[in-house]
């Protein structure tokens, strides 16, 4: 075991050096090694004693070749279907991020998210992301994503590109300079920063007008509906509509989903999918005062155009299938037709030994490549095979994973931009009137049209005042309580 331990750094050795002449890269300076390489493209042979002696009778009247034997070519003129022709892609590598001081969680973020934002940088990115205050992080992601755009990674640049480095480093810096800010290290991990900066001054309040659609880009609103049958009245309790927490799945929902993201998603969606509570939530200090069942809905009004889905627990829990699209309103072939349907652009990984992430991302180009901020002067190597099994597929058995990594998260760009996420809306808020009662009302300098407030609209409830809201702590809340005007007959609360 001591031997194959001291073995181990020849053997990584050995392999950066192949990795890097696979892709291309010089790896030699100086006169060749392989010196029978040399010969054989001199002589056709890699020994010179091998070559056989031309026949005299052939060739001492010196007259052109003029017999069928000699005309014709004695090997095909091109290679037979399937050979190999030893030629490299020049594609092998793109430039990146180097690591530097921890930096692999901005890293892993910022080249996630590329993909997405740069297909939408020309109609969503310059226009909403240039409104919104100077000193605004949003700002200077804007820029990070035009550099980027504007330069050209297709080149290996030993040491890295600087410019990329330089521009990490300073937003990296301006992140830890943020009040209320959890990490005060450009060490210390911090795998949420997008949330933070993209978080709305108030929750309780719609963003400002100059920020509301580059806080769209990453974030989601919605609203809670909750029913009750458990009292002689019929009861209800209306959110306040908020900007939703991160999409995060956990190994319980892997297994209730048997593994499938795609239905988890659609369910989600579904303004009218009734989730069942554990208890009624007229409770005070764990006692509880309403014996019926229930429900809850969340109706969502908006739809991120780059869509972060984080995984809990991937490495202790089943593995999921990741599908190549999702389908937020799956079935509706109109908003299919409209873009209403999300592409995956790109993973993030974890290592949980090292407290490591890396990144896999689809370039430009349609081709999968593999970051690693530690690894060849922070360039992406370039992954050869199909989408299906690199970027789609169970998360278990994606191919050519460095070992000890498990998916973190999944990136998806909304193909149809910000007219699909239009068409969404209205189609989530037709629907919860149509089934939920509930009626939306939008500000008149909105911009998005997202709603603002709701309440219920049925003839048959009137609103609970707060002085009879008992089970409410200092009688405060966001929500807002109904109750059927007319009691419930016998037989029904029997049932």
């Amino acid at each position: 075991l001591d031997g194959l331990k001291e073995l181990l750094p020849y053997v990584e050795h050995y392999k950066i050096q192949y990795d890097a002449a696979s892709h291309g890269v010089k790896i030699h300076y100086g006169e060749s090694r392989e010196y029978w390489k040399t010969t054989k493209d001199l002589i056709g042979r890699t020994k010179g004693n091998r070559v056989p002696e031309t026949s005299k009778s052939a060739h001492d009247d010196h007259r052109p070749p003029d017999t069928a034997k000699a005309l014709v070519r004695s090997t095909p003129a091109t290679p037979a279907k399937g050979a190999r022709t030893g030629v490299i892609t020049p594609l092998s590598f793109e430039g990146g991020y180097k690591w530097d001081r921890n930096s692999c969680w901005l890293d892993a973020s910022l080249t996630a998210i590329f993909p997405a934002a740069s297909q939408d940088y020309a109609n969503i990115i310059e226009p909403f992301f240039g409104i919104v205050p100077n000193q605004h992080p949003l700002q200077d992601l804007r820029q990070h994503i035009h550099t980027r755009l504007n330069t050209d990674l297709r080149d290996f640049k030993e040491g890295g590109y600087t410019i990329l480095v330089l521009q990490r480093n300073a937003l990296r810096e301006k992140l830890v300079g943020l009040e209320g800010y959890p990490v005060t290290s450009i060490s210390a991990f911090q795998s949420d920063w997008i949330r933070f900066i993209t978080r709305p001054p108030d929750r309780r309040q719609p963003p400002p007008v100059n920020l509301e659609r580059a806080i769209c880009y990453f974030g989601s609103c919605s609203v809670v509906f909750k029913s009750c049958d458990g009292t002689d009245h019929d009861h209800f309790q209306l959110e306040r509509i908020k900007w939703r927490k991160p999409f995060v799945v956990s190994p319980e929902l892997c297994r209730w989903y048997r593994g499938s993201l795609r239905d988890w998603f659609f369910d989600l969606m579904k303004p009218d999918k009734a989730e069942r509570m554990s208890a009624c939530w007229q409770a005070l200090d764990g006692n509880r005062f309403c014996s019926g069942e229930a429900i809850q809905y969340e109706v969502f009004l908006n739809i991120p155009n780059a869509l972060v889905i984080e995984f809990d627990g991937v490495e202790d829990g089943d593995p999921w299938d990741i599908p190549k699209t999702l389908y937020p309103c799956r079935g509706d072939s109109a908003a299919s037709g409209r873009g209403v349907k999300y592409s995956v652009v790109s993973h993030v990984y974890f290592q949980r030994s090292r407290s490591h992430y890396m990144t896999r991302y689809l370039s430009s180009e349609k081709r999968v490549f593999d970051h690693d901020g530690e690894k060849h002067d922070g360039h992406a190597v370039r992954r050869d095979g199909a989408l299906k099994g690199l970027l789609h597929g169970v998360s278990n058995r994606l191919r050519d994973l460095p070992a000890g990594f498990v998916l973190r998260a999944v990136v998806y760009h909304l193909e149809g931009g910000e007219e699909a996420g239009k068409y969404f809306r209205n189609s989530q808020t037709e629907r919860a009137e149509k089934k939920l009662f509930l009626r939306f009302k939008t500000r008149s300098s909105s911009h998005t049209g997202i709603p603002t407030s709701c309440d219920l609209n049925r003839s048959d409830v009137e609103v609970v005042p707060n002085g009879d809201r008992w089970w409410l702590v200092d009688g405060k809340s966001s929500s807002t309580d109904y109750r059927a005007t007319t009691s419930r007959s016998p037989k029904k609360r029997a049932r």
